[in-house]
């Protein structure tokens, strides 16, 4: 019997092509990483894969038009899942659409697989439709990378899940072609390999200092509720940035500061690199440093770090007390009261009115900074979440879709710019589960981020578009408010709000800051 079987599958092996074989090595050795989700951007080079995934249970795919958004989107779900998630696209200039979002994810940490449909090896060179070189198309923004052809094994075990991986997977012509997914399912997340325990090394740098502050930037879920007790314990002023999930918490906020200069004789920065100001000004001027990130960036050109397991370092770590007392910014609350149509009071406006518990995504570039500074402060329980690895606007209303939830609200708020550079996004919509979506565009005519540098309207890309014809293509519902109302309009269906600042009172607003 034994027998029989072994001589049935090698049958089932022969009559398999070139293409069905290389296309199962590769999707059988992406779903022993623990990918269960693809999102795949149809063509003639990679429909190997796409019929192969077509037959197998277990997996979903998000079928994408576009590819550079579609990569973008698989960094949303990635955090969502916590689990690696694989793009597909055919060859040519679509593989080279990967690259921005391969970059976030290597200064993210997130686990990205790229897999890259191309002609074969002996039409490298050749200038043949399509043919590029893709071999190396990603650079440094891989931790892994392979190229395969038909015959060789994947090798994707080596990939160490803590960044982008590229396969690069070689197919003959593809022909129309009965595919079947026997023997193949996804199998449980491999967990990346451990972080180093800093504690030792954080207690020798606190045990002298009079005066530290403490940094707080992206956080992980697992990691808040250690770096929460830390702050208590120790009594440390604090800068909360709001991607770290402790800006609200209330037993937080005697120690918490806006106030970036001052005494200080050290900062701890724990997370992500920081938005705040200060943590570039320290290029120049720096002082006792001290960062705890599971990334291995340090954001400084003078400062090495190394990925480090924020959980046991903090709780591990000898606790230093410090007694600080912090004052509230009243002017602030003075400004907001007396410039309401500011770009800054809507913000906290808005931060006042949408749902508790919602997830809050923020855009880069202007929408992040206000929240930071002038959101509120009641603990309202949202899930705040922003791109912070590289920095860029594009991808941004797609890395939102992929963190949507039906369990939630889904609020984006992003910038004029930032939404331009997206358009496309709303393309999977109807591929997703039912959500209550809401996009915020504050359009204040440009990226007015740059202004207090330059004044040049050519450096700000002044426009005067709006928004309403881009969201009935997309059939989501359009608002536009000059103010935030005390209460919200129903939502009957994903709905988009412009959101228009006063530029008078912005200005007057930034003036006095």
């Amino acid at each position: 019997m034994a027998g029989a079987a072994i001589e049935t599958e090698r049958d089932q092996i022969a009559a398999r092509s070139s293409c069905e074989n290389l296309a199962r090595e590769v999707i059988s050795s992406a779903l022993a990483t623990g990918i269960r989700e693809f999102c795949i951007c149809t063509g003639k080079r990679d429909a190997p894969l796409i019929l192969l995934l077509k037959k197998i249970e277990g997996v979903r795919c998000y079928y994408w038009s576009e590819e550079r958004s579609s990569a973008f989107f698989a960094l949303g779900r990635i955090r969502v899942t916590k689990c690696p998630v694989a793009v597909i696209t055919t060859s040519g200039s679509a593989a080279a659409e990967l690259l921005p979002a391969a970059m976030e994810a290597h200064y993210t940490g997130l686990p990205l697989l790229m897999m890259t449909a191309d002609r074969p090896r002996k039409m490298r060179g050749t200038g043949a439709p399509q043919a590029v070189e893709q071999v190396g198309l990603f650079s440094h923004y891989t931790h892994f990378e392979q190229d395969m052809e038909s015959g060789e094994t994947c090798a994707l075990e080596r990939w160490g899940l803590r960044g982008p991986a590229h396969l690069n997977v070689c197919f003959e012509e593809p022909k129309a072609e009965v595919y079947d997914g026997v023997g193949l399912s996804p199998a449980m997340y491999k967990e990346a390999a451990p972080l180093t325990n800093h504690s030792l090394e954080l207690s020798d740098f606190l045990h002298d200092k009079k005066h530290p502050l403490a940094i707080v930037s992206t956080l992980s879920v697992d990691t808040r509720d250690a770096v929460h007790q830390f702050l208590k314990r120790s009594g440390m002023t604090a800068y909360l940035e709001a991607v770290s999930g402790l800006r609200e918490k209330s037993d937080l906020q005697g120690q918490r500061t806006f106030k970036l200069t001052g005494e200080y004789d050290a900062i701890l920065r724990i997370g992500g690199v920081p938005t705040a100001r200060i943590w570039r000004d320290l290029e120049e001027h720096p002082m006792p440093t001290f960062c705890l990130s599971e990334q291995p960036f340090s954001g400084l050109s003078w400062m090495k770090t190394e990925a480090a397991d924020i959980t046991k370092t903090l709780n591990e770590c000898d606790v230093c007390q410090f007694s600080e007392t912090v004052v509230p910014d009243l002017l602030i609350e003075e400004k907001i009261r007396s410039l309401p149509l500011a770009e800054p009071s809507l913000v906290r406006a808005l931060s006042e009115v949408i749902p508790k518990q919602s997830l809050v995504y923020l855009g880069n570039s202007m929408p992040i900074r206000e929240w930071d500074r002038y959101a509120t402060s009641e603990d309202r329980g949202f899930e705040v979440a922003a791109s912070r690895g590289v920095n860029g606007i594009d991808g941004q209303l797609s890395t939102f879709l992929g963190f949507c939830s039906p369990k939630s609200e889904n609020w984006a708020i992003v910038g004029d710019l930032t939404a331009l550079y997206d358009l496309v996004a709303p393309w999977i919509f109807e591929q997703m589960d039912t959500c209550p979506i809401t996009i915020v565009i504050i359009n204040n005519g440009g990226g007015k981020i740059f202004s207090h540098h330059f004044p040049d309207s050519e450096m700000q890309c002044r426009h005067s578009h709006r928004f309403e014809y881009w969201a009935k293509m997309w059939n989501f519902d359009y608002l536009c408010w000059h103010s935030v109302p005390e209460t919200l309009p129903l939502a009957k269906m994903p709905r988009v709000i412009e959101l228009i600042p006063d530029e008078e009172q912005t200005v007057s607003f930034w003036k006095s800051s």
